[in-house]
């Protein structure tokens, strides 16, 4: 059998199972974006990886390099495009929450955390830049070298009194 290994086949089994199964969902409530095109290309990019991966053209890229490179190129110009085009996101999201149970809050809950909270969900406009987390790393390298929030406001004090 060419596909023998199955810590390849089993991941890549699931991940065609749960695409499948998020995108027969999302073709039912919007047919015009997910097409069968789309179902198409991502199973086309599960079988190329697969097939790169295969004990059949691993054996033969020890003795050929060409084998070698041409798994090479299947894995890095062909597969990817292929899932890429099959736009995983949405169908993976999809297929999960009903995977997943009870462990993710439902889209109720989120609206409802959203009219309570109005800051859930978005960055604030204060707490947003690159210098978010300058304070913490601050205050954290200030304790490794010993210094002190005090030490440095004593410091302060003695520069502008004109002091030691």
């Amino acid at each position: 059998m060419i596909l023998s290994e199955p810590l390849v086949l089993a991941p890549a089994l699931v991940a065609a199972a749960l695409y499948a199964r998020g995108f027969t969902t999302l073709a039912r409530r919007m047919p015009d974006r997910f097409g069968a095109a789309r179902l198409v290309a991502f199973m086309a990019g599960i079988a190329i990886l697969l097939l790169a991966a295969s004990p059949l053209l691993d054996e033969l890229s020890h003795a050929l390099l060409q084998a070698h490179m041409t798994q090479h190129l299947m894995l890095m110009l062909v597969a990817p495009p292929l899932l890429w085009m099959g736009a995983p996101v949405a169908p993976g999201l999809c297929a999960a929450p009903s995977l997943v149970g009870s462990g993710l809050p439902s889209r109720g809950a989120w609206r409802a955390r959203s009219r309570t909270q109005p800051s859930a969900g978005r960055r604030s406009s204060s707490r947003s830049g690159p210098g978010t987390f300058l304070p913490s790393m601050t205050w954290r390298s200030a304790r490794t070298s010993g210094i002190t929030s005090s030490t440095r406001l004593s410091s302060r004090r003695r520069s502008s009194s004109g002091g030691p």
